[in-house]
This record gives C-alpha cells, sequence and structure tokens, in this order.
C-alpha cells in the first residue's frame, strides 16, 4: 500500500550534476529577498554547492551562521512542467522558494538529496526567462550546507505510483490493525506477533503472521490482486554485503529465503549494528492461484502490474543489491470482491541460527530445542497453529487492555499511538502505570512518579499503583513529598541519603517529614 521511491531525472540540475553559481550573502537581506523582481545588488557571486568542505560538490565556502542564494534559471522549452520535485541538501535549517512562493521547510539536521512535490499553482508560475530559486539556510554548529535543483518525474511504467489512503492504525499488545483503501475497495492488513507471555513456545517463535482481509466499499463488485514483496535488506548491516537466494517448497509452504553469503555469526558490535547472519523468509501458505518468485526489482513489477503475474524467476539474479536490488514477492489472485471479506495471510520469519553468545559459546534460540526444531518445522506448526493463536491473540489483547486501562482511567485513543507519542505529562504517568499492568513485574520502581502531575491524575496514577500490588510483587516509590502517599499506604517508609538509608519508619514517618522537613534526620551525616 506504499509507493516505490521516486525516479528522477534532472531539469535544473544540483551540483552534482555541474557547478551551477548563484547571489548570496551572509548578511540579513533587507525586504522579499525571494522575490522574482528582488535586487540582489551588493551580494556575492558563487558557484554551488555552498558549506563546508566535507560535502559532495562544495565549491563556495561558508561555514558559520546564515545564508542566503538566489538561483536564477531559464525553463528549457522541451520540458513539460508536470511532476516536477524540488531536489536539495541541507545543513541545518532551511526554507526554499520558487518565484516568490514557498515550496519547502526543514529543520535542523544534514540532509542529501530531499525531493519535495512542487504544488502545481507554483509550478504554472514557471516561465521561458528569469525564474528565480531562492533559499535560505542556517547552520546551528558544526558543517554547513546548501545545495538545490528541480528534478522531473520519471514515468518507468514498472514502480507502483499510486498510494492507498491509510484509514485508521490500532496498536494492541500482540497485533497491529491498518485499514486502507483504494479503487472502492478496503483493505485490512494486521501484524500478528504471538507474543503470548502464558506460552513460550509461541513467544519465542521465528515468525510473525500478516493476515489480509479485503472487501467493497462502493456497492460494486471488484477484481483484487494482492502483491507483496521484500528485499535483501532485511538480513544483512549494509547493502554492500553479498546475499544468496533460494526458493523451496513442502507439500504446505512455499518459502523465500535471503540472507549474506559471509555468514559472521554474532561477529559485530557497536551502535547502529543489525543482524546480518542467519536467514530471512517469507512462508506463504499453498492455495489454487497463489504464487512467489525471486526476481529483480522492476522486472518482478512490471510483470504483475502488466499480466497479472509474477515472473516465473530470473536466471541472472545478482547477489550485489548495489547492481540489482532482487525481491522476494508474493501474489494471491483473490479475484471478485464484494462487500463481503475475503482474506488470506502468510508468515514472515527469521531463522537467526543462534542468537547469544555466553563465554565465547554460541547459543541458539530456546525454539530450536537445541537443534531438535529447524525453521521449516517451526514454520509449519505456525501454519497449522494459525487460527488458534489468532482467536488467543484477540481474547489476550482484549482483556488484558480493559483491564489494565481501567486500572488508571486511561483513553483508549492513546493505545493507539506510538509509545509516549504527543502525551501529555500527566498521560505519560499514567502511561507508566499502564505498561506496568501489562508487564506484571514481580519489582517495580516507580521514580518520582508524582512529578508534574494535578490533583486528579495523581490520584488516578496512586490508586493505580495501589490495584496493582499483591502479596506476590513489590513496589518502590521514590518521592519527595508525602501528598502521594495519601492515596498510596506504605508497608515501610526509608529515607535514603548520599546513597545510603539512614532512617526507617512506617507511615507516620512520612507525616513526620511532611511536619518537620529532613534535618532533624540528616544534620549528624553532613560534612
Amino acid at each position: 500500500m506504499g509507493m516505490d521511491d521516486i525516479q528522477v531525472t534532472s531539469v535544473i540540475g544540483t551540483a552534482s550534476d555541474g557547478l551551477w553559481e548563484a547571489d548570496y550573502t551572509m548578511s540579513q537581506p533587507a525586504g522579499d529577498w525571494f522575490a522574482e523582481a528582488y535586487d540582489p545588488k551588493g551580494w556575492k557571486r558563487g558557484k554551488a554547492a555552498f558549506g563546508t568542505e566535507d560535502n559532495p560538490n562544495r565549491s563556495t565556502h561558508w561555514s558559520a551562521g546564515d545564508i542566503w542564494v538566489r538561483r536564477t534559471f531559464d525553463w528549457p522549452s522541451d520540458v513539460r512542467k508536470d511532476a516536477l520535485y524540488l531536489q536539495y541538501s541541507h545543513d541545518d535549517n532551511i526554507e526554499v522558494y520558487l518565484n516568490g512562493k514557498q515550496i519547502a521547510v526543514a529543520g535542523n539536521g544534514l540532509d542529501y538529496d530531499l525531493l519535495k512535490e512542487i504544488p502545481e499553482a507554483v509550478v504554472e508560475s514557471l516561465k521561458p526567462t528569469g525564474n528565480v530559486l531562492a533559499a535560505h539556510c542556517r547552520n546551528n554548529g558544526g558543517g554547513a550546507y546548501v545545495d538545490m535543483g528541480i528534478m522531473r518525474k520519471v514515468k518507468r511504467g514498472d514502480t507502483f505510483d499510486e498510494k492507498a489512503i491509510q484509514k485508521s492504525v490500532n496498536v494492541m499488545p500482540t497485533q497491529t490493525f491498518y485499514t486502507f483503501e483504494c479503487g472502492g475497495v478496503s483493505l485490512d492488513l494486521i501484524f500478528t506477533a504471538p507474543f503470548l507471555l502464558n506460552d513460550l513456545e509461541a513467544m519465542t517463535s521465528p515468525f510473525n503472521y500478516i493476515t489480509y482481509q479485503v472487501r467493497s466499499i462502493d456497492g460494486k463488485d471488484h477484481d483484487v490482486q494482492l502483491y507483496m514483496e521484500a528485499t535483501p535488506q532485511w538480513a544483512v548491516n549494509t547493502i554492500d554485503q553479498e546475499v544468496t537466494f533460494e526458493k523451496t517448497e513442502t507439500p504446505d509452504l512455499i518459502y523465500l529465503k535471503t540472507g549474506t553469503i559471509d555468514q559472521e555469526v554474532l561477529a559485530k558490535t557497536g551502535d547502529d549494528v543489525r543482524i546480518d547472519w542467519g536467514y530471512f523468509y517469507l512462508a506463504i501458505p499453498k492455495k489454487p492461484g497463489v504464487s512467489a518468485t525471486i526476481d529483480e526489482y522492476y522486472a518482478t513489477k512490471k510483470a504483475f502490474m502488466t499480466t497479472g503475474n509474477l515472473p516465473a524467476g530470473s536466471q541472472s539474479i545478482s547477489s550485489d543489491m548495489r547492481e540489482q536490488m532482487t525481491v522476494l514477492a508474493y501474489t494471491d489472485p483473490i479475484g471478485k470482491v464484494s462487500k463481503e471479506t475475503v482474506s488470506g495471510h502468510l508468515m514472515i520469519g527469521y531463522d537467526d541460527l543462534y542468537s547469544i553468545q555466553y563465554f565465547q559459546d554460541n547459543r541458539m534460540p530456546y525454539w530450536k530445542h537445541d537443534g531438535k526444531v529447524d525453521i521449516h518445522q517451526a514454520f509449519e506448526k505456525g501454519e497449522a497453529a494459525y487460527e488458534d493463536l489468532m482467536r488467543r491473540c484477540d481474547s489476550f489483547d482484549s482483556s488484558l487492555m480493559s483491564e489494565t486501562s481501567a486500572v488508571v482511567e486511561l483513553d483508549s485513543k492513546l493505545t493507539s499511538r506510538a509509545v509516549n507519542e504527543g502525551f501529555s505529562g500527566g498521560e505519560k504517568k499514567k502511561n507508566e502505570i499502564f505498561q506496568m499492568a501489562m508487564l506484571d513485574p514481580k519489582l517495580a520502581i516507580l521514580d518520582e512518579t508524582d512529578s508534574g502531575l494535578d490533583i486528579d491524575a495523581l490520584r488516578i496514577v496512586a490508586t493505580g499503583v495501589t490495584k496493582l500490588h499483591t502479596p506476590e510483587n513489590a513496589t518502590v516509590v521514590i518521592t519527595h513529598y508525602q501528598r502521594l502517599l495519601d492515596y498510596i499506604v506504605p508497608d515501610v517508609v526509608h529515607v535514603l541519603y548520599r546513597g545510603r538509608i539512614i532512617h526507617t519508619g512506617d507511615k507516620t514517618l512520612a507525616l513526620k517529614l511532611e511536619k518537620e522537613g529532613y534535618d532533624w534526620l540528616i544534620n549528624d551525616y553532613r560534612e
């Protein structure tokens, strides 16, 4: 339901196409410096790109503060003015204008060759001569860079250019539900990770399910085909690593497999490192009409777009993704779809071979049971358990969400957001207790959980903590104020000073501290 990377060709080139000249200044200009009729009198003339020497194609030095750049150009008479994109690079904050109208704004950071579609109303302002592309960029520290040009989208005929409209998303403990609309059809995509805490086999399984449900929403019948794909990028740390491919079948499943050739198990350390050992799989249940292949990225799409079928499989697949990207592709010719829902599913999984290294000894993941279970057996078991696991995940999600949400009176709308995204201070605190309710830990440490809470939020959070307390668990609450303890009755109160417990008492100790302060306790411990 997404789009391929946009393929463009240069019309008004960036510095990588050849050094272009522009007027520029590093002093605040007066008036509408971005307007077509503006006279850049007193500005300097220089070649792009502008910035520090560590950036590509840099010609004119600029390293601190602000820079304003005005590039004038003529529009080629043989180029159509449609599907035009601004291509720009910046470090840091930038605003870009075309013929006096703003077409892009970007915040702090370094980005190369960003693409932003130019609005049709602005495109209409392009004329044979005298066009102006203007930018203002501010360097907040470190490197600095400005480059910009105009590109035209290449209509290849072998990419998916139409994007479906996402109507909703609902995030649950073991499942995420997306709903899209396109061409009179509604598509539900359900991503399921059977992370059932009371079933270790399911929780550690090496696969997730992708379920798709299609139905008509305009009262008409529609002929629907589903296409899904994945690339070897799932199984590499960097794109320059060579990869291998394999397609196999069992009586019930079709397997598409990819992974690195080197297979350096648990060899890399550090940050920003991805797993590059083991193998990524698509596992597809066999049924009439379903097909799967491994082939060149664009050729696969083109075959599907023109014939509705996948190619038989290329004999010249490259192991080098920089030379040629290859896809693992799957299609389901769903057929005529009316208001009745039609569904299907596949599995996506990873055989990591070994999961951890313990004193130089590589250890297998739990689901392998010391090598007694292989990835095909795990997938076969997962396929057989699909209906049962989906039912159990639905039940688990529903009960857990309703029970835990009630503990902290959490608005159900917040559960569909990413963690802490757009939450107020009080909502974040509620969410912390909500997460605690879901995890059900034996020991929880809450550090200043009352900080920043209003009276109602304080009551809700404290009540939630109290509800979650049982004889089988413990909660350590760190606070500077007694007010939280109006709702949470402590079993024991400890006073910490300079990393040591210096006094212990019952709930009356908190009341005394609220009234008399800490000085009477800590005088003997001061240096």
